[in-house]
């Protein structure tokens, strides 16, 4: 999480700033939590407890809530940068 911080920090401000990158990520949380909460509630999924710190919201470790937005900052982060690198070579 603190990587994907820092590289939206350096390589866009404006996206962390910005209202639609926080819709995006709440929006993104939804099918997120449903499938997640049946996946470790059933127990299709199960962490061993050397695995995870031992704090879940519900029945979800808190390292998915960190991998998810991690792995959703970057994505967009990138998309974002090589769209304007791109956007830069048309004109």
């Amino acid at each position: 999480m603190g990587m994907a911080l820092i590289a939206s920090w350096l390589l866009d401000r404006g996206m962390l700033e910005s209202l639609n990158f926080w819709r995006f990520i709440a929006l993104s949380y939804v099918p997120f939590l449903v499938f997640d909460f049946f996946l470790t509630a059933l127990p299709v999924v199960e962490y061993g407890p050397g695995s995870i710190l031992g704090v879940r919201v519900i029945t979800i470790p808190v390292e998915d809530f960190i991998y998810s937005f991690s792995m959703l900052t970057l994505y967009t982060l990138f998309y974002r940068y090589f769209l304007g690198r791109q956007t830069a070579n048309v004109r």
